[in-house]
């Protein structure tokens, strides 16, 4: 009785947390890109490219990729598991990417 009654507050926490986090790409797309804007650009059309692939991908806009730091949690990234993806933005500067994840992936 007690494991069904935990079971749907972790179902609906497990379902918030995006399963999959593309760092590994959106770190290329913030090194090939100088300008801030176009990265944003291109790093939105990459997580929504993630999101028609994947059905538990980050959703994202410019003003959640605006010039404030910002964190993406999630069951993986191309670091490993149970990771974190940063993502910093300045504005007139170039972006930088960052996945750390808890266990880290073999390579």
């Amino acid at each position: 009785m007690t494991a069904t009654a935990m079971m749907f507050p972790l179902a609906i926490i497990m379902s918030s947390i995006p399963a999959y986090v593309p760092d590994a790409r959106l770190a290329e797309i913030a090194r090939t890109n100088t300008d801030s804007q176009s990265a944003r650009a291109d790093m939105l059309e990459a997580l929504r490219y993630c999101a028609r692939r994947r059905a538990n991908c980050p959703r994202a806009s410019m003003d959640t990729l605006g010039t404030s730091k910002r964190r993406f949690f999630s069951w993986q990234n191309n670091a490993g598991l149970f990771a974190v993806t940063y993502i910093d933005c300045p504005a007139q500067q170039a972006c930088t990417v960052r996945g750390n994840a808890l266990i880290p992936l073999p390579r």
